[in-house]
């Protein structure tokens, strides 16, 4: 399981045990829950720090006190490296001693995290263009949302609906495509780069695509199938 915790924040710990809260205990070093907490808490912080977003922490389960047989010097935060922290999240915690582990604990949470997103006012039905009339720009909580939602930043104006979009729902990449570059039917362009050279076949598109989509075309000649990336109007590439 450690193998999966790739970010890594770590905690000095220079100012002796009082920099951290615990005290010592009968040769133990204390550290409570709510400590514990707050090194998470300083962990959290440092990764949303340059994101501007805003997000709280829900601890899914009791964390206990922890007491160590020596003051340790340093503490690591580990957490999967899939970005920004959101959702459900297992930290790792682990006190060290001149670099040697003395006690690693996990901690489970959940990240609400707060962004401003473009969502639906008005139904917009599949195929149809997004316009501004249809939409209202709100902060959600995204930690559950299934996909990368559309942002502040997206020109919302230069996309259509793959599917129709019910008044309430946050809109995410997964709901939306570019105009089609390519229609059914279209004669179609395909690179085709081999080592040494490079070949230009016509043939005729079988679905739309958007640029970027991978779409099935028909070789008129040969009557051969094959599928193709779309580049720009009219043409495309074998990938």
């Amino acid at each position: 399981m450690v193998r999966f915790f790739k970010h890594i924040l770590i905690l000095g710990i220079l100012l002796g045990v009082s920099h951290l809260g615990s005290t010592p205990n009968e040769g133990l070093y204390v550290f409570t829950a709510e400590k514990i907490r707050q090194i998470i808490q300083d962990y959290f912080s440092s990764r949303f720090q340059e994101s501007g977003l805003k997000y709280s922490v829900e601890w899914l389960k009791e964390i206990p006190e922890i007491r160590l047989f020596k003051n340790p010097d340093s503490v690591h935060v580990q957490c999967k490296d899939n970005g920004l922290p959101k959702g459900h999240e297992v930290l790792k915690v682990t006190f060290f001693h001149k670099h040697k582990p003395l006690r690693s604990l996990y901690v489970s949470t959940k990240i609400h995290v707060f962004q401003n997103v473009w969502v639906v006012k008005k139904t917009i039905h599949q195929d149809e263009p997004l316009s501004l009339e249809k939409l209202n720009l709100e902060s959600r909580d995204i930690s559950e949302i299934v996909g990368a939602p559309l942002t502040e930043e997206i020109d919302v104006k230069t996309l259509i609906a793959r599917r129709t979009l019910s008044q309430g729902r946050v809109i995410t990449w997964r709901d939306v495509r570019e105009p089609y570059c390519v229609h059914k039917g279209d004669p179609v362009s395909v690179v085709v780069r081999k080592t040494n050279f490079v070949i230009r076949m016509q043939v005729q598109a079988l679905q739309n695509g958007s640029k970027g989509d991978l779409i099935w075309v028909k070789n008129p000649m040969t009557h051969r199938r094959m599928r193709v990336k779309v580049l720009e109007p009219e043409l495309a590439v074998l990938p």
